[in-house]
């Protein structure tokens, strides 16, 4: 996205709906190499090492250390279904994850050039962040006929902060559709949408 530049038009369009959609904000090339990346990783990545699986249910998170020790090192979360009662991969493993994180943008150039994009930064600026802290970099997986139903949620419950004043980039490295796992917003929903409980270890 050369010569890129954050409209007033879409300030106001993200502030109204709460999210905003900017296409092609990556180049193809470097969505490959994001994805080569993650492969890279996930060769080298030993499953023994790497026990947890994923969990929406926030409470059983927030007994996890390897959740919470993943923090400043790239942890890695298997569906439920990939295992079978002993805890053994039944499927391959490249085929296995819900995701990894949560340290990619300190862990992986590729993901760190990414995250720390000038058009990043000059959406945060326009969107008045004075001093953002980088909280969190994953790479979500969606397996077939494995993959685990993320429900509705607000992030800020797992990512709160006061005052609260939080945002999420989500760059999606192929085409997404309705059948194959894209995210779904409620447009508005952030300003009657209250944060009535947060989740805090």
């Amino acid at each position: 996205m050369k010569d890129f530049q954050f409209t007033d038009t879409q300030e106001l369009e993200f502030k109204k709906n709460g999210f905003l959609v900017l296409e092609n904000f990556l180049a193809a090339e470097k969505c490959d190499e994001l994805r080569a990346e993650c492969k890279r990783l996930i060769d080298e990545m030993d499953p023994k090492d790497h026990l947890q699986v994923f969990s929406t249910d926030s409470h059983e998170q927030m007994g996890n250390d390897y959740l919470f020790d993943s923090t400043d090192k790239i942890g890695y979360f298997w569906e439920a279904k990939a295992k079978d009662e002993k805890g053994n991969l039944i499927v391959p493993k490249h085929n296995a994850l819900n995701k990894m994180g949560h340290a990619l943008h300190i862990k992986s150039p590729p993901f760190k050039e990414v995250t720390y994009d000038e058009r990043i930064q000059q959406i945060l600026r326009k969107l008045n962040f004075v001093k953002p802290s980088i909280i969190q970099s994953m790479f979500i997986f969606k397996p077939p006929n494995i993959g685990g139903e993320v429900n509705r949620h607000i992030d800020a419950t797992f990512l709160y902060s006061d005052p609260l004043k939080l945002i999420g980039v989500w760059i999606a490295l192929e085409d997404t559709t309705l059948e194959n796992g894209c995210l779904k917003f409620a447009a508005g929903s952030h300003k009657t949408s209250r944060l009535t409980y947060c989740t805090l270890r």
